[in-house]
């Protein structure tokens, strides 16, 4: 299965380098935010989402306020994915 790279209008979810939004796909009215947790190898190992209500935040918000903070968990838990 391939990934798009960009935003797939009428699918509702998006997939970039850096991880992933998934807009109302799951449920109508959720939005998830997810990055890939990588092994120091660069193996998939597990991803860390934040969901919320999509009344409540646009995707560009979503992503530019919580994906930072998805970043330094991401990189503080690499070491401990080994």
């Amino acid at each position: 299965m391939s990934l798009p790279t960009a935003y797939s209008p009428g699918t509702g979810w998006a997939a970039w380098s850096w991880g992933c939004i998934v807009d109302q796909e799951f449920e109508i009215g959720m939005r998830v935010l997810g990055v890939p947790l990588l092994d120091r190898a660069g193996r998939l190992k597990a991803t860390l989402t934040i969901t919320t209500d999509a009344a409540r935040l646009r995707v560009d918000e979503m992503r530019l306020r919580y994906l930072p903070r998805r970043y330094e968990a991401q990189a503080s838990l690499r070491a401990v994915l080994d």
